[in-house]
């Protein structure tokens, strides 16, 4: 009786390692928080600037390009990415008669690592998972005028890290085994675990008084969706 149960433990395992495949994807994401000490920021150069005829909008949404590979078992996905996401604002004023512009762009790249349980195997699946995210951020500015803000390079700050818990469902259609091409639709959330101090943003753009405001730490949770075309092979 144990030789036959093991011999079917290694037939089956057998047969996961046969049935894996691996694949690589391309995808487009969008990104959506209140980012609300970020955004305090923002509020705080709209604040004291009374000479502002445009001011600076908050940013909560987000864009960007995303690259992901990884290995598919029957019931079981992992893999990880490459996910970039950016967004810009800007303010207009008027300094000693004339216009001035100021611009504040945000990068963010992100590195998530996925686990999933696939549910249907065949066509179409559906695979609830969760994973971790490790998100590099920067933010840029440059002012100068509007007709000539292009020719402007951007101040560079230094970047920081943020870790997020990452759920997520994905829907796929084209199989989760199966060579070929497929598609895979995912509403996502990352939720921050690790904030980023916002004192130094604050410094930057508004140096006469981030002096007198509270710490800010923004986790940069969010909500988002990807669509993404695949490719599967056998592995």
């Amino acid at each position: 009786m144990k030789k036959k149960m093991f011999i079917v433990i290694i037939v089956f395992f057998s047969q996961m390692v046969f049935a894996q495949v691996g694949f690589f994807g391309m995808s487009y994401n969008i990104g959506y928080g209140e980012f609300q000490d970020f955004n305090y920021v923002v509020d705080r150069y709209n604040e004291t600037r009374p000479y502002l005829t445009q001011e600076m909008d908050h940013i909560e949404l987000t864009h960007g390009m995303s690259f992901d590979f990884g290995y598919a078992l029957p019931g079981f996905l992992c893999g990880m990415g490459l996910q970039y996401n950016r967004a810009k604002v800007s303010a207009i004023g008027i300094i000693d008669e004339e216009k001035v512009q100021r611009d504040l762009k945000i990068h963010a790249v992100n590195i998530p690592f996925d686990f999933a349980i696939a549910i249907g195997e065949y066509g179409f699946s559906w695979a609830p998972g969760i994973g971790f995210n490790f998100m590099l951020w920067k933010y840029l500015s440059r002012t100068g005028k509007p007709s000539k803000i292009d020719d402007y390079e951007y101040h560079k700050a230094s970047a920081d890290m943020e870790i997020h818990m990452k759920l997520f469902t994905k829907f796929i259609f084209g199989g989760v085994t199966e060579s070929g091409w497929g598609l895979i639709f995912e509403p996502y959330y990352n939720l921050g675990l690790i904030g980023s101090d916002m004192t130094s943003m604050n410094r930057d753009l508004n140096p006469e008084t981030y002096i007198n405001d509270h710490k800010k730490s923004e986790k940069f949770s969010h909500y988002g969706v990807r669509l993404m075309v695949l490719y599967k092979f056998e592995a």
